[in-house]
């Protein structure tokens, strides 16, 4: 397994609020402006991650697609007792 780790940099002084989503759902108690997953599989390959942070100005969004690559599973082989 992989981390993935993004942060969206604003100007120190502006008061940043920070949301993440994933295919469009907010991701429960993601609200800084670092995202790490500690935990990346296959699954996640191809859905799309958005951060959004807001201030006195407005609204950015940075959208992502997540790529996982991974090794392909190992074969499982049985032997059979004759």
């Amino acid at each position: 397994m992989r981390r993935f780790e993004d942060a969206l940099l604003g100007d120190e002084n502006d008061n940043w609020m920070c949301r993440w989503l994933l295919n469009g759902s907010e991701m429960s108690g993601e609200r800084s402006d670092t995202l790490l997953l500690d935990s990346v599989s296959r699954e996640l390959s191809g859905r799309r991650v958005t951060c959004e942070a807001t201030n006195s100005v407005g609204t950015a969004r940075l959208d992502y697609v997540l790529e996982v690559e991974c090794k392909p599973p190992d074969s499982l082989t049985a032997s059979v007792a004759a």
